[in-house]
């Protein structure tokens, strides 16, 4: 009797496996900083030129200091800021103007003062009222005298003051404006920004910022 073949029992069928479809990790982080650096800003810098440069190496700090200490405006001329010359003078006439106005107000008080105060005395009758002195055209007695006295040499006073504060302005004007004509903005000083990538495992980044800064 014949065999006949079993047609019930198959061969196991083997299928192929499917290829890994994430992308090696090499690869993923090179697309990702592909397109972070498209996105990328471009850095503006200020370009100097070598002329401009060599003039502003020329600007010492200590030396228009020392200029203005000597002479009012002689730092800011050093410093090729010409144009701050006659608002400093005009500053210094401008003081100069009141104390001139303010002292002599005061000593003609002072004189109308002491010429009521050197009067005799009227007996039985108020000092107060009988020394008199006419100053500006009119008559005013010690009390009056010895308030505008005061007054008037209280006012030159701090006009002094302002003056000598103004003085100090102009020194300082002179150091800090030749410190900011030499600060260096050339790319050899220059804060770059980017938009970065920071791993936080093997296959996953987050976004950040990179900062850096480049000196001299």
């Amino acid at each position: 009797m014949a065999q006949t073949t079993d047609t019930t029992r198959q061969r196991p069928v083997i299928r192929p496996t499917p290829p890994d479809t994430l992308p090696p990790v090499d690869s993923a982080a090179n697309d990702m900083e592909e397109l972070v650096d498209s996105l990328a800003p471009a850095v503006d810098t200020l370009t100097v030129s070598a002329a401009a440069q060599a003039e502003i190496n020329k600007i010492i700090p200590k030396k228009a200091t020392i200029r203005s200490v000597i002479l009012p405006g002689w730092g800011q001329f050093y410093n090729r800021q010409k144009w701050k010359i006659p608002v400093i003078y005009a500053g210094f006439g401008t003081f100069a103007y009141f104390i001139i106005t303010y002292t002599g107000n005061y000593q003609e008080y002072l004189a109308g003062y002491q010429e009521a105060y050197n009067l005799k005395t009227v007996p039985g009758q108020d000092p107060g009222r009988t020394k008199t002195a006419i100053v500006k055209g009119r008559e005013l007695n010690l009390n009056q005298l010895k308030q505008g006295t005061d007054f008037w040499r209280r006012w030159r006073d701090y006009n002094y003051i302002f003056t000598a504060l103004f003085y100090g302005l102009n020194i300082v004007d002179a150091n800090v404006s030749a410190h900011l004509k030499t600060f260096d903005v050339s790319d050899s000083l220059t804060l770059k920004y980017a938009p970065t990538l920071i791993p936080t495992s093997a296959v996953s980044f987050v976004p950040g910022i990179k900062l850096t800064m480049v000196i001299k």
